[in-house]
C-alpha cells in the first residue's frame, strides 16, 4: 500500500480578508502584529486560510460545531463569507463591478445538502450551483472495515450537468459539450488517475469517441487510458468485478445506474462527497450524494464531512489543510471505527457515534504511526507540488 505523500504550498500575495467574513467561524487565526505608525499604513504577513461561502439555509448546529473543532484542533484557518450565488445587494454589485469583491471566489460549503444521482436524469437540480458545468462524487474507503476485495477502493465518479449536453442528432440523443468532456478527463488526469471509463449509451459511444479524439489534440499527452463503454457493458464489469477503472464519466441518464453498481461492488451504503465545478474546474458547491435522496440536513456524517473539506481544500489550493483532514479520518478508519453514516457488515469493527468519531479522530492522528494509503482525489499537480507548506498573505494595514 503506498505511503501518502503530501502535499505543499508556497508562499503567496493575496488582499486581506474580505468583508463579510464571520469572525466567530474563524479558527485559529494568526494575527499580524501591529506597530504604532503615527497613521501610516505598513505591510504586514499574515496567514491564509480556507474560506467557505455559507448557504442559504445557514450551517446546521452539529455540523458547525464539527467544523469547528476539526478546524481548531488541526491548526486551520478558516472562515465563512456570504454566499455570493445568491441575489446580491447593491453594494455587492457595486463592488464586483470594480474587481473589489473576493468573496466569488469561495466555493458554497454544504455537505448536509443529499443529492440524488437520479436527480440527474430530468433536469438540472434545483440545489445545483449556478454555473456548475459538472460533477464529480468520490468513492474512497479502505482498512478492516472495507469490504472491496483489496481492501482499498478509489474512484471518481463524474458527470456533465445535463444543461451541457445538447442533442444534434435523434439517434444517438444528448451529448456532453466536448469541452466538458475535455475538463473532466483533465481532472482525472490531475489527479494520477490512470483508467477512465467513459459511459454512453451504445448507439452513442463510437460518435463521441470519434469527436473527441478531434475535438483536442493535447488530451493524447494525458496519461489516461480512455475506454468508451455501454452501460450494459460498464454493469457487467462492475458486478463481476472485472474493472480497473480509478475513474468514470457516466451520461447524466446513467448516472444512477453506475452510482448504485459501484456502491454496491464496494459495500459502501453512505453518502459519497460530492463537488460541483464551472467554468476551468472552479470549485462552485459542495454537496453529498446518495441513492436514498434528501435526508434530515442536520445529522452528521463525519465522514463526508472530513473527505468534503480535505477535497474542498484540495480544489482551492490548500494542500497542508487537505493533507490534514484526511489523516484525521483515516486514522480512525485505520483502527476498524465505522460511523452509522459509514458503517460496515465486515467483522472486527467498532461503531461509535458520528460526533465522538471527530472528537476521537484528533487524538488518533496524533498517535498514528503506520503509513495511511494515499488518496488520488487529493493528488497534487506537478506545478502543485512544488509549493511550500503554509501560505502567507500580504495585507495592508492602517
Amino acid at each position: 500500500m503506498d505511503q501518502f505523500q503530501p502535499c505543499s504550498e508556497q508562499d503567496s500575495l493575496s488582499v486581506s480578508e474580505p468583508e463579510g467574513v464571520d469572525q466567530s467561524a474563524s479558527q485559529t487565526r494568526s494575527h499580524a502584529f501591529h506597530p504604532k505608525t503615527d497613521g501610516k499604513a505598513l505591510l504586514s504577513l499574515v496567514r491564509s486560510g480556507l474560506t467557505f461561502a455559507r448557504p442559504d439555509e445557514g450551517v446546521p448546529r452539529a455540523w458547525r460545531e464539527a467544523i469547528e473543532q476539526l478546524t481548531q484542533e488541526l491548526e486551520i484557518d478558516a472562515s465563512w463569507v456570504a454566499n455570493t450565488s445568491s441575489p446580491a445587494t447593491l453594494l455587492q454589485r457595486a463592488r464586483r463591478a470594480v474587481g473589489a469583491d473576493s468573496e466569488v471566489q469561495a466555493p458554497v460549503f454544504a455537505p448536509w445538502r443529499v443529492m440524488s444521482p437520479t436527480l440527474f436524469q430530468s433536469s438540472q437540480p434545483r440545489e445545483a450551483a449556478a454555473g456548475a458545468k459538472w460533477v464529480a462524487s468520490y468513492l474512497f474507503d479502505f482498512g478492516p472495515a472495507c469490504s472491496a476485495n483489496d481492501g482499498l477502493v478509489d474512484i471518481a465518479l463524474m458527470s456533465p450537468a445535463l444543461e451541457v449536453c445538447i442533442s444534434d442528432d435523434a439517434n444517438i440523443g444528448a451529448l456532453p459539450r466536448l469541452s466538458v468532456l475535455a475538463d473532466m478527463m483533465r481532472a482525472a488526469a490531475s489527479e494520477g488517475r490512470k483508467n477512465l471509463a467513459v459511459v454512453v449509451r451504445e448507439a452513442a459511444r463510437a460518435t463521441l469517441a470519434t469527436r473527441l479524439l478531434g475535438f483536442d489534440m493535447s488530451l493524447n499527452a494525458l496519461s489516461l487510458e480512455v475506454e468508451f463503454i455501454s452501460i450494459e457493458e460498464a454493469v457487467m464489469d462492475i458486478q463481476s468485478g472485472a474493472f480497473d477503472w480509478d475513474a468514470i464519466i457516466a451520461m447524466p441518464d446513467l448516472r444512477g445506474i453506475v452510482f448504485g453498481m459501484l456502491a454496491q461492488n464496494a459495500g459502501v451504503s453512505g453518502p459519497w462527497p460530492m463537488l460541483w465545478f464551472g467554468q476551468s474546474r472552479t470549485l462552485r458547491l459542495v454537496t453529498r450524494e446518495s441513492l436514498t435522496g434528501a435526508s434530515k440536513f442536520d445529522t452528521l456524517d463525519a465522514t463526508v464531512l472530513s473527505q468534503a473539506l480535505a477535497l474542498t481544500a484540495r480544489n482551492t489550493g490548500h494542500h497542508y489543510a487537505a493533507r490534514r483532514f484526511y489523516e484525521s479520518w483515516a486514522a480512525m478508519r485505520e483502527l476498524g471505527i465505522v460511523t452509522t453514516g459509514r458503517g460496515s457488515s465486515q467483522p472486527y469493527v467498532n461503531q461509535i457515534d458520528e460526533a465522538a468519531f471527530i472528537e476521537q479522530a484528533i487524538r488518533a492522528l496524533s498517535s498514528q504511526t503506520r503509513p495511511l494509503p494515499s488518496w488520488r482525489g487529493l493528488a497534487c499537480e506537478d506545478g502543485e507540488a512544488r509549493k511550500a507548506e503554509r501560505p502567507v498573505r500580504l495585507s495592508l494595514v492602517n
